[in-house]
């Protein structure tokens, strides 16, 4: 038999009957302790899936919660004295409560809307639709932060900090890269116009601005990282399958970048708070950069 235990607001499992009892013998899993498997209709306290195991098993109720045996998917297995610490119902994150298929859809009955997290039913205005599904406003925080903690790739996600400092070398790059192309260009753009200077600088200061566009648009459409990224373990992908942006989207993303840094770099900001460190861009192109 398969088990799942909640310690610290999150969902824990699956683990086999053998490992589970050894966390109920050490005092991890305590008679609070909300658990579930595959023959429970919903999350119940370890006490009371205890005290129905006894009576399926024997015929008669455990007393006082003392060291006994019971039988559980037809082995027995010797279970110790619970500790009785007092503590509040943690919230069951994404558990695998079954449900029908009314209350997935959100269907009301007498007592509410199903909060497919914690189990609970609410009233509609304390209900809101969360990934396909319906979570109550208590537990939206941990819901949401469960959901992010899911997707993170296996170095995390790159935060506000870090990201910045791999825009600082790439702008020292561009820099370099500049300075050549100001030596360079400008000799030969006075020739091409017949040396007039003042045409070829202004033909020179535009090729200059496009610079930074094209650097980025080329290295993220390409390899997915700019070099200042590539040096920091950094790469962009695109949220639904972890790939490069393209061409198209390292556009887009570079664009609102830009617009972004207009607003006094509030959208940038953004990446310090949200779970998946996104900026505005990553919220507007679906992308989100990662360490790795």
């Amino acid at each position: 038999m398969t088990w799942f235990y909640v310690a610290d607001g999150q969902r824990q499992g699956p683990m086999e009957e053998g490992a589970f009892l050894d966390l109920v013998r050490t005092g991890k899993i305590t008679s609070e302790t909300l658990v579930w498997n595959e023959s429970l209709p919903q999350w119940e306290p370890y006490a009371k899936v205890y005290a129905q195991s006894v009576q399926a098993a024997e015929g008669t109720k455990p007393a006082g919660g003392g060291a006994g045996t019971t039988t559980m998917s037809g082995r027995k297995a010797t279970h110790y004295q619970l500790k009785g610490r007092q503590s509040e119902t943690p919230t069951v994150v994404l558990g695998p409560r079954p449900t029908s298929a009314a209350e997935e859809a959100g269907a009301t009955t007498i007592s509410g809307m199903l909060c497919r997290a914690c189990g609970g039913r609410y009233p509609a205005d304390q209900i809101v639709p969360f990934d396909g599904g319906q979570v109550c406003v208590r537990c939206l925080p941990s819901v949401k932060q469960a959901k992010a903690h899911q997707r993170a790739p296996e170095g995390g996600f790159a935060g506000f900090w870090i990201r910045g400092a791999a825009r600082v070398l790439d702008l020292m790059l561009l820099a370099v890269l500049a300075l050549g192309l100001f030596a360079v260009g400008k000799p030969l753009l006075i020739t091409f116009f017949e040396f007039k200077p003042k045409v070829a600088q202004d033909h020179l200061e535009l090729a200059l601005l496009l610079v930074p566009l094209v650097y980025s648009v080329f290295f993220v459409g390409t390899f997915g990282a700019t070099p200042g990224k590539m040096l920091l373990h950094l790469r962009v992908i695109r949220t639904k399958d972890d790939d490069h942006p393209g061409y198209v989207r390292a556009l887009l993303r570079e664009l609102f970048f830009y617009i972004s840094t207009l607003f006094l770099c509030l959208g940038h900001l953004l990446a310090g708070f949200d779970p998946e460190k996104r900026g505005v861009h990553d919220f507007v192109c679906d992308t989100r950069v990662v360490r790795g």
